[in-house]
């Protein structure tokens, strides 16, 4: 039993090591997300910069207003379902067909609309080839919604924050965390450009439910109903667009 407890706390203090050597000693405020498992070491963070700044030199290019239609028509088969606000729903093909080529995964868009009340689905998968929108729950960041009343009323860049950041991410790498399948976020936007730094992530949680109730929160990120997040990070992983946001109508 001796000789089990020194390797456990040899094992703990090595973790400590490694955070304070990874980011402390680096610079870095803490990440939101405690997990080891979850926690990128910096260098993945830089490659992960460097990566968009190669794959993604226009996202910060403002389309014009004449622009917009001619792109809009391109994906005139997705707004028969006018279950997306029209608001969230432009900008996000826009800046995909913009930015197409930096997404190696064009199969889908995710657009989550952080206006509506969490008990209502906002988080909308779209198929690009069929036009078909899935919808379900999700959570959002609990420093955003102090009072825990179902309504996002602050979305944040800041580490440690606990909050959900609004912008244009793209879904990365899957990978096992604390929640298990999971899928790494890096953001696009200058408003959620610490998104990966931070932990911000896709993954599932059992305080999200399928129903129509008031969903628990997480500490920043895309949370989506434990039963359904294999089949939704599988879809979405691997260089797809997700925009979050909220709309105006």
């Amino acid at each position: 039993m001796g000789r089990f407890l020194v390797v456990i706390l040899a094992i703990f203090f090595s973790i400590g090591t490694l955070q304070a050597e990874t980011f402390e000693d680096l610079g870095y405020d803490l990440p939101d997300e405690t997990e080891v498992f979850d926690i990128p070491h910096p260098d993945d963070v830089k490659a992960a910069q460097k990566e968009i700044e190669k794959l993604f030199p226009l996202r910060n290019v403002k389309v014009s207003k004449m622009q917009t239609p001619t792109i809009l028509a391109k994906y005139s088969h997705i707004y028969p379902s006018q279950v997306i606000p029209n608001d969230l729903l432009e900008d996000a093909l826009v800046f995909f067909d913009m930015n197409k080529s930096g997404f190696t995964n064009q199969n889908y868009i995710t657009i989550v609309d952080f206006e509506k009340h969490s008990w209502k689905k906002r988080l909308f998968i779209i198929d690009m080839k069929s036009g078909e929108v899935l919808s379900k729950h999700m959570g959002h960041g609990s420093g955003g919604d102090r009072d825990n009343d179902g309504y996002v009323e602050r979305l944040s860049n800041i580490n440690n924050s606990h909050m959900s950041s609004e912008g244009f991410y793209r879904v990365a790498e899957s990978y096992y965390g604390k929640y298990g399948y999971s899928a790494r976020l890096d953001g696009l936007s200058d408003t959620n450009s610490r998104a990966r730094a931070r932990a911000i992530v896709m993954h599932g949680a059992n305080y999200i439910l399928d129903q129509n109730v008031k969903q628990g929160r997480s500490w920043g990120c895309i949370t989506i109903s434990f039963n359904r997040k294999n089949e939704i990070v599988d879809m979405l992983r691997g260089g797809s667009l997700l925009y979050a946001a909220k709309s105006k109508e």
